[in-house]
């Protein structure tokens, strides 16, 4: 199943609004990026996604990065 997630980076903190360590469904490293991922429940009772994403380069400051809502399996809809 193919998921589409579309990160932006990360300026003010209330991006951060839907998130909360209880709502932490999962998190993965993957080369230079950490990423955890949280689980949030709309207004219409719909389970959406949001990632928020730290990059790692050698040297530089690390990066942080926010997505939008997404559904899981959203890649398969066309």
């Amino acid at each position: 199943m193919l998921t589409r997630v579309k990160l932006k980076p990360l300026r003010k903190i209330s991006q951060l609004k839907n998130l909360s360590a209880f709502d932490c469904v999962g998190c993965e490293r993957s080369g230079s990026l950490f990423t955890l991922t949280f689980q949030i429940i709309d207004n219409d009772g719909n389970e959406l996604l949001q990632d928020l994403s730290i990059e790692f380069s050698r040297g530089k400051m690390p990066k942080l990065y926010i997505s939008d809502l997404y559904e899981y399996g959203n890649g398969d809809k066309q």
